[in-house]
């Protein structure tokens, strides 16, 4: 899949909220290095907060490192995590219609 937009959430109000943090991909697992596809910092809110990737890329498996937290409670918790982005097919369509309408208006 292209990763290219994440979107994060927290609703539980007896509990810390993530603050930084990495998200890494790869084609294979297990694997012995991740591609870092980007840092992000969200901020103290009860509110879904979306995260684009800067360069996107085709990854199988993502994996989300957790840096730092708001507040000092014993837990920390994380109500929603969505990944967005086109498979490989979905992302040859794309870049073929965009092609063809490119060509249609020179």
């Amino acid at each position: 899949i292209q990763v290219d937009t994440l979107v994060l959430a927290n609703f539980e109000y007896y509990s810390s909220s993530p603050r930084k943090f990495q998200i890494l991909g790869s084609g294979t697992y297990p694997c012995h290095q991740w591609a870092l596809l980007g840092e992000f910092e969200a901020s103290e809110s009860r509110d879904e907060q979306v995260f684009e990737l800067g360069q996107p890329g085709l990854f199988r498996y993502l994996k989300f490192r957790f840096l730092t937290q708001y507040g000092n409670e014993h837990y920390w918790s994380l109500s929603l995590l969505r990944v967005y982005g086109q498979n490989e097919v979905e992302k040859a369509k794309t870049d073929a219609q965009y092609r063809a309408e490119m060509e249609r208006a020179e």
